[in-house]
């Protein structure tokens, strides 16, 4: 019989990476290596081997919890040939479920430590790279089907992130109630093909570029009206 193939330092790393999340949601920082090795399907000093440390290795999930890399990896699942709104029912669900998973993160290990100014300027321009990166991922998604909405595709995709964000996150459900109807992937995208209203009105594109620049200039309160398509 053929040996497997020996996995790579860097794959092993990712196992464990991987092993490690979930482990942390549920334990906090109290979770052994023990634990992590059994659930990594490894030797518990191959963790030493890879990570200096056990905080070492939890800063290595922090790091991946918080960039874009799991959610890139869902979103190129999502299957290209469904129709839009399946396509964007599967996006607003893959947002939403990471956001989550993130936040139950930091509930179970607590915040993090106060950063340095240089800690925040690497986070912020991480935060915009990654924002970039999937906003670059939803618009390809969205494809050639981005003239059934009333906004180009970089916009739709800024519109779905940002709604998503706002009636998932768990402390705006703690706060005003948990409305399982209102933060269904299904009706989140709804809301935005068709705001309250279901009936399918006809598409008219936004041209939001324009309405911000005419909001935004003194004495002006009125936005752009939509031109037609």
């Amino acid at each position: 019989m053929a040996r497997a193939t020996p996995m790579s330092a860097e794959d092993r790393r990712a196992m464990i990476i991987a092993a490690t999340e979930p482990l942390l949601r549920e334990h906090g920082r109290t979770v052994s290596t023990k634990q992590i090795a059994e659930a990594a399907g490894v030797a518990e000093g191959t963790i030493f081997r890879v990570f200096d440390s056990k905080q070492a290795l939890i800063d290595a999930v922090l790091e991946r919890a918080f960039s874009s890399e799991v959610t890139l990896q869902q979103l190129l699942q999502i299957p290209t040939d469904a129709s839009l709104r399946d396509r964007l029912v599967e996006m607003a669900r893959v947002m939403q479920q990471r956001m989550i998973e993130s936040f139950t993160l930091i509930h179970a290990i607590g915040p993090p430590a106060e950063p340095q100014e240089d800690d925040r300027r690497k986070l912020r321009d991480r935060m915009i790279a990654d924002a970039e990166l999937l906003t670059d991922a939803i618009t390809k998604l969205i494809g050639d089907d981005a003239h059934q909405l009333r906004v180009d595709g970089t916009a739709a995709a800024f519109l779905l992130r940002s709604t998503v964000f706002a009636l998932s996150h768990p402390m705006v459900a703690w706060v005003h109630g948990w409305h399982l109807e209102a933060t269904d992937p299904e009706a989140i995208v709804d809301l935005l093909l068709y705001g309250l209203d279901d009936t399918g009105r006809p598409a008219q594109r936004v041209d939001l570029a324009a309405a911000f620049a005419q909001v935004s200039q003194p004495g002006t309160h009125n936005c752009a009206r939509p031109s037609a398509t």
